[in-house]
């Protein structure tokens, strides 16, 4: 299911209509990077990175009203300055 701007539709309680099947027989839809929708504003220090770092325009909770159920989200520690100081 691939959400491409202008064509986000509501699809919040999708699953209810396979309610009696068990997860193994539903193919959930899901969205990769799911958490990069603001990666270009937070990447303007490096140049190179924006337009290959954001892979998704909705954040989480659109993609969820959308249907997704599935997130890819990465974890990070926060970056530190040479002093030690979180930026």
């Amino acid at each position: 299911m691939f959400l491409v701007q202008g064509d986000l539709m509501s699809r919040p309680d999708w699953m209810r209509r396979h309610r009696l099947r068990t997860l193994r027989n539903i193919c959930l839809p899901g969205s990769h990077q799911s958490a990069t929708y603001t990666a270009e504003s937070r990447e303007r220090r490096l140049p190179l990175a924006i337009g290959w770092t954001r892979c998704q325009r909705y954040d989480i909770s659109e993609q969820l009203d959308a249907g997704i159920r599935f997130l890819d989200v990465s974890v990070t520690s926060p970056s530190q300055d040479e002093d030690g100081e979180v930026r």
